[in-house]
């Protein structure tokens, strides 16, 4: 019962994500700017960064679950982001990308916790890191770039913040095996630094997708955009 219950959540989060793509774009505007895309480039640049996206994601994944980043495990992992990312980027905090926790093999009962609790460490440092992505950006455009490479370290400093707070206050024991993975503070230091060069591929992309259709912004301004 609780197997299926789970495989019904994942469906649900699925169907929600696609109607909403579907009704939520004026896709015949979409089409009349994708008229004078210049694919040439797009392929070029979008294409490599996008797969060094999935990469590093699938990286960071396994990271953050524990578990040993060969190379088989690394190309699972990075197919179920790869899959995952598209309905990840529609929903708040990206939750879409619960999915794929459906994507990598449950051995006993307690993975299924323990997976719920790598997904916040995710959506945690996502968010610190996108922030600290536009607080640089918005410092290089004030003319203090030295306070950007500080930004950078915010995210898995918070992380590691709120992994000793987890360890140090009281909380019931059903709620112990969601917050695990926050204690974990190696797991999380190197999660941290994978997510930095994650974000600023994003910005990249962002760079390169609106150069694409002869909008021209610097990265700066792409990673204030993001940060806001």
């Amino acid at each position: 019962m609780k197997r299926n219950l789970r495989n019904f959540l994942v469906l649900l989060i699925l169907t929600v994500c696609v109607v909403t793509t579907i009704r939520m774009f004026d896709w015949r505007a979409i089409g009349a700017a994708l008229a004078h895309l210049r694919w040439k480039f797009f392929l070029e640049t979008c294409l490599p960064i996008l797969f060094a996206i999935f990469a590093l994601r699938g990286w960071r994944w396994l990271v953050v679950l524990g578990v040993e980043p060969n190379a088989r495990n690394l190309w699972k992992s990075s197919c179920a982001n790869g899959t995952a990312l598209g309905l990840a980027s529609l929903t708040p905090f990206q939750l879409g990308e619960i999915i794929k926790i459906r994507l990598i093999p449950e051995h006993n009962g307690a993975a299924w916790r323990m997976k719920v609790s790598a997904i916040a460490v995710e959506r945690v440092l996502d968010l610190a890191t996108m922030c600290a992505i536009g607080l640089a950006g918005l410092s290089i455009r004030l003319g203090y770039a030295w306070i950007a490479p500080l930004a950078m370290v915010l995210p898995t400093t918070g992380c590691v913040v709120l992994g000793a707070l987890c360890t140090r206050v009281p909380m019931p024991v059903v709620v112990k095996p969601y917050i695990e993975v926050f204690t974990h503070t190696r797991r999380v230091i190197v999660a941290g630094a994978i997510s930095v060069p994650v974000w600023i591929l994003y910005c990249a992309s962002w760079w390169a997708a609106l150069h694409s259709l002869n909008v021209f912004v610097d990265l700066s301004q792409v990673a204030i955009l993001m940060g806001g």
